[in-house]
């Protein structure tokens, strides 16, 4: 597949990127590329160094999981770290959802389901993602499959199980329409941040819009932070296993919320 030289793998010289840009995050961008040798094309994230965190590269090295996007590899030039990874043609779950304006009940729980089923994965092996959003799920072409990708935010949990504060050190936390109260609040979390998280995308999904951005204009951590539960922008209004699950699920305190995998499966 990809075809490094004498233990290099130089931009222009093994690999070529297309000009067409896939995606832009806040750590860098991803791009089509071309192995020069093998024809194999895959995409690539390109992150500057000095906000490269080597935990991208711990947390999704291994994985196997078919909700997680493959990681192939990745080498440093100059001030750039390209991380190479699984291409899927379907584009992010957040693009289709710009596309569509929203989507149905049925389709977003059939996406979150599955993107569920990677946080599974992930939980199991003491894995935090910490970003989960629409923008960090990938489509495969026919959009039957979906994937968790983009690690940059991800944690190692430590052995005991016990959660930790994510704001020390050089940590930056994820998208803050979806950022879990403890989170902001700078208290020790474990993986119910992403149980947080994953109901703010279901909540993108529905209303077409980030959570709290239609009725709230300041600083939105101030607005997680304070105790105020998030679904008077919208719920489930299925029966009520999937209705009880979600009322668990966005609870503001952490102590309370519950697994999504669960109910979601129910």
């Amino acid at each position: 597949k990809l075809k490094p030289v004498d233990y290099e793998y130089r931009e222009e010289v093994h690999w070529a990127t297309h000009q067409l840009r896939l995606g832009r995050g806040s750590f860098g961008e991803v791009h089509r590329m071309e192995d020069k040798q093998t024809g194999f094309q895959c995409a690539v994230k390109k992150v500057r160094l000095e906000v490269f965190r080597a935990e991208e590269l711990m947390a999704c090295a291994g994985l196997t999981s078919p909700r997680i996007v493959p990681l192939y590899g990745a080498v440093r030039e100059g001030p750039w770290v390209n991380i190479f990874m699984e291409l899927l043609e379907g584009g992010s779950l957040g693009q289709l959802v710009k596309e569509q304006g929203c989507l149905p009940e049925d389709r977003a729980l059939y996406y979150l389901g599955q993107a569920l089923e990677g946080l599974e994965y992930l939980h199991s092996r003491r894995i935090l993602h910490g970003d989960v959003k629409a923008d960090n799920v990938l489509l495969s072409s026919d959009g039957s499959h979906a994937a968790l990708c983009d690690f940059g935010h991800a944690v190692c949990l430590q052995p005991d199980g016990l959660g930790k504060s994510l704001l020390t050190g050089d940590y930056i936390p994820g998208t803050e329409t979806h950022m879990a109260p403890e989170v902001v609040l700078g208290r020790s979390c474990d993986a119910k941040v992403d149980v947080w998280s994953s109901c703010c995308m279901m909540l993108h999904m529905l209303n077409g819009c980030h959570p709290w951005t239609q009725f709230f204009r300041g600083p939105l951590c101030l607005k997680v932070g304070d105790g105020t539960q998030h679904g008077q922008q919208g719920e489930l209004q299925g029966p009520g296993a999937q209705a009880a699950g979600w009322r668990g699920c966005s609870a503001v305190a952490d102590g309370a919320r519950g697994g999504l995998v669960i109910h979601v499966g129910s």
